[in-house]
């Protein structure tokens, strides 16, 4: 998952953020 993308680092992993 790109937790780090989101800026937050240690967040769960998200489908939409894994689509970015």
């Amino acid at each position: 998952h790109y937790a780090q993308d989101s800026g937050v680092a240690g967040a769960p992993p998200n489908p939409l953020e894994a689509q970015r």
